[in-house]
């Protein structure tokens, strides 16, 4: 079976979003006791997901040419 350009770009903009809802929810449960709220929390979290992705490209989780 082939996969086309156009299937590959769906399956990996599907999995970006479903993979990124459930790194942002364990970036909340693990910062749901700090204490800060609306923007200063978002832009936390925001951060954390930023850091978290650089060093999951940074460790190569996944080989990526």
């Amino acid at each position: 079976m082939k996969i086309t350009e156009e299937k590959l770009n769906e399956l990996a903009e599907n999995t970006a979003i479903m993979s990124s809802e459930v790194m942002m929810g364990s970036i909340e449960w693990q910062t749901a006791d700090v204490s800060m709220i609306g923007d200063e929390y978002n832009n936390l979290n925001r951060e954390i997901m930023k850091r978290a992705l650089k060093l999951m490209i940074k460790q190569k989780a996944w080989k990526i040419n």
